[in-house]
């Protein structure tokens, strides 16, 4: 009889296949779990900044809101457009809006830029770098139902420079 001889290949290429095979369920683990932190991380940031945006806005429309009542008295009180938008530039908005409440009017300022027609201006602080900018013309209803103000504008704005990120070591070819 002969002795059947067993090849050592045949075990050790199972053997091999099976290191690289977990070898590389361990790279895509690590890697999909790299990965799943970063989203989390960025879906935390956004969520972040979105709840920041939507509580300026708020604040933005109750300011809002203030001054459309204000603008309805100053309508009820006047004879006409011109006495109406008279009655716009006389008022101090930035005392109408601090009687409505300290919470309200905390870091607010409102600017009436006067031309052909007034301008009501207010910046709400929304992070360190961004701010809320509403612009508003006081309107002079000539219909039943209609506004007593236009929005111009209401937009996000920086309030820092931009400044590049400097702090890669980039090449800097010799002068010649």
């Amino acid at each position: 009889m002969k002795k059947q001889k067993f090849s050592f290949f045949n075990i050790g290429t199972s053997s091999l296949v099976l290191i690289f095979l977990v070898l590389c369920l361990v790279t895509f683990s690590v890697l999909s779990l790299v990965t799943a932190r970063a989203d989390y991380s960025m879906s935390s940031r956004t969520a972040d900044r979105l709840k920041q945006y939507y509580q300026t806005s708020s604040r933005a429309e109750q300011i809002l809101a203030v001054i459309d009542d204000s603008l309805a008295a100053l309508y009820d009180r006047s004879s006409g457009e011109s006495a109406y938008l008279a009655a716009v530039a006389d008022t101090d908005w930035n005392e109408v809006v601090s009687s409505a409440g300290d919470a309200l009017s905390d870091g607010v300022t409102i600017f009436l830029k006067e031309g052909e027609t007034p301008l009501l201006e207010y910046e709400l602080p929304m992070t360190s770098k961004q701010s809320l900018h509403v612009a508003v013309v006081p309107l002079y209803p000539t219909a039943s139902g209609q506004g007593f103000y236009h929005i111009r504008s209401w937009k996000l704005t920086e309030t820092s420079a931009w400044e590049p990120d400097s702090t890669l070591p980039v090449y800097q070819a010799p002068k010649q």
